[in-house]
Parts: C-alpha cells; structure tokens; sequence
C-alpha cells in the first residue's frame, strides 16, 4: 500500500502524520477520522501539504493511520 505524508501547515507548529492508503483522498480521509472530524485535521494540516513517499510502502492488511504527532503554538 502507498505510504503519505502529511505535514503540518501552520508558521508556528510541527509535526506530520503517517498513513498508508490507495490515494491521497482516502488517506485524508482516515486522518479524519483519526482526528475525529473536519476541523481538527485542517487545525494541523491539509491536502496541500501532503506527499506520496517515493521510497516506502506500507505491508498492511487495510488502510489505517500508521503514526501521526501534532503540535502547535
């Protein structure tokens, strides 16, 4: 499965969020869910600010978030 990865999108945070998926849609979509909604994934980060990793893939049975760390100030 791909790997994503999603990097936070404020001047004054950090953090990034790994997740293995078809697409960059369905990965987003798990972020969501992980983060129980809309609006505290775009608190952190957004499609823009996502990249499909050249070098790794996930060996899952099923999309899922694999590791994900937030902060800003």
């Amino acid at each position: 499965m791909k790997v994503f990865i999603f990097v936070c999108n404020k001047q004054y945070g950090g953090g990034m969020a790994v997740v293995a998926a078809e697409d960059m849609l369905q990965a987003f979509e798990l972020l969501q869910n992980e983060y129980g909604g809309d609006e505290l994934v775009y608190e952190y980060t957004d499609l823009e600010h996502c990249h499909m990793s050249q070098d790794l893939r996930a060996c899952v049975i099923k999309p899922q978030v694999l590791e994900s760390d937030f902060y800003t100030e």
